[in-house]
């Protein structure tokens, strides 16, 4: 009896290790990469610092318009000048090296989810970057 529960117990693992193992290549296989341009970084200041926004909420976001780029400039943050008829503008607290556009829509979003590959140890603290993008929507998974 016990060596029954054993081979069933082993074949659920085996199965649920090979359906992770599969969506795992399925996500990296299939995932775009989007072309990102470096901006500028820039240094936080007490007034930035103070909000929390960007350091304690996000890793990284996507500023899609004017008035959300009004909205974090009054909040205390500095952002560069952008035409947003041409580019969307990236908001980081790291580095980022890649962007991806992954398969498929997320749900609740309904647009593709986004991965950033961030340089987190070659990231300062002090700064927040910046990076012009193309028009795509995207919604910000964790990178």
């Amino acid at each position: 009896m016990m060596k029954k529960l054993f081979i069933a117990l082993l074949i659920i693992i085996v199965i649920i290790l090979s359906s992770n193992f599969y969506l795992y290549i399925y996500k990296v296989h299939n995932r775009s990469e989007i072309k990102i341009v470096f901006v500028k970084e820039q240094v936080h200041i007490h007034k930035d610092l103070s909000s929390g926004w960007l350091n304690y909420n996000w890793e990284w976001l996507i500023l899609t318009d004017s008035i959300q780029k009004k909205n974090w400039e009054e909040v205390g943050y500095i952002l560069p000048n952008i035409n947003f008829k041409k580019n969307f503008l990236i908001m980081s607290r790291y580095k980022i090296m890649k962007l991806y556009q992954l398969p498929g829509c997320d749900e609740c979003e309904g647009v593709p989810k986004g991965e950033a590959i961030f340089n987190k140890k070659g990231s300062d603290k002090r700064y927040y970057y910046f990076y012009f993008m193309p028009k795509i929507w995207l919604t910000q998974a964790i990178g």
